[in-house]
């Protein structure tokens, strides 16, 4: 089960790096604990159930360019990263998105 006070400071260390949560999956033993902290930490954020609990952080990495990482909930700390440019449609975006996602789950 994922530690609310870790998640609670992992996202307010990824906000000071200027770091935005913008989806979370939660696994089954999770979904209900995170899905309450999350939500009154980020209203309006995209939110699911899924194999690993993690969350997606985006910032702006260059004017063309939105960075895209994935970090993983439970430890060991593992992090995946994709970089998309904006030319990328909402369909492609989430294609991209989900081979990461399936390359965290490869990593377990």
């Amino acid at each position: 089960m994922t530690d609310k006070e870790g998640v609670v400071k992992l996202v307010n260390l990824y906000r000071h790096h200027g770091w935005r949560v913008k989806k979370v999956i939660a696994a089954e033993a999770d979904f209900e604990i995170l899905s309450n902290l999350m939500r009154c930490l980020e209203p309006g954020i995209s939110f699911r159930e899924g194999k690993v609990s993690c969350i997606w952080f985006t910032r702006r990495s260059r004017p063309d360019c939105e960075t895209w990482e994935l970090r993983r909930l439970k430890e060991p700390p593992f992090a995946l990263v994709k970089v998309l440019p904006d030319y990328l449609s909402a369909d492609e975006k989430d294609n991209e998105l989900l081979e990461v996602e399936n390359r965290l789950l490869q990593a377990e």
